[in-house]
């Protein structure tokens, strides 16, 4: 299991997979295959680090969301463009891929560590994230479940950015 230094998430249609190609300190590569299954189970509980999804009051409610959408789009605005991580390139040394049909979520006071685990865990894979890093993930994520047409009902309200009117007459 290799330190990862950064890393890019996408949707390949042809595998109907998301691929998370992560690159580690000494420039290796390596693929982490997540099936549309996995994402299903694996979603939902990230959301969840975030506090409870079933705030009952109604005040509650209003509050919860309105804060977490307010740490979202700070979380989202904060995202710096980097070079994609490319596994494609030949001279690229790559490890071996990972199907992952586990994930074990640890949480620690100041992150989250995803350990993705391949069948028998022959081969793992952690992916550490401290809070603003995860929600932009979830943000990736969310894109990338629209471009692959994935219904998924467990997406927050405040997940989704806030649409600006981008008419002048109706901001006055």
């Amino acid at each position: 299991m290799q330190d990862v230094t950064r890393f890019t998430t996408e949707y390949i249609p042809s595998e109907d997979r998301i691929r998370v190609a992560l690159e580690g300190a000494e420039g290796r590569v390596r693929l982490v295959w997540l099936t549309r299954r996995m994402m299903l189970m694996l979603v939902p509980r990230l959301i969840d680090v975030f506090g409870p999804s079933d705030v009952t009051a109604e005040r509650s409610v209003a509050r919860h969301q309105a804060q977490q959408g307010f740490n979202q789009q700070a979380a989202v605005s904060s995202i710096q463009p980097q070079k994609p991580v490319r596994a494609q390139t030949p001279d690229v040394p790559r490890d071996p891929d990972i199907l992952a049909v586990s994930v074990d979520i640890q949480k620690q006071p100041k992150q989250v560590t995803l350990v993705f685990k391949s069948q028998g865990e022959a081969e793992t894979q952690g992916l550490p994230f401290a809070a603003p890093a995860l929600r932009q993930w979830l943000s990736v994520l969310h894109t990338q479940f629209t471009k692959a047409d994935w219904d998924a009902p467990f997406w927050p309200a405040w997940i989704t950015p806030v649409e600006v009117p981008t008419d002048a007459t109706k901001l006055n």
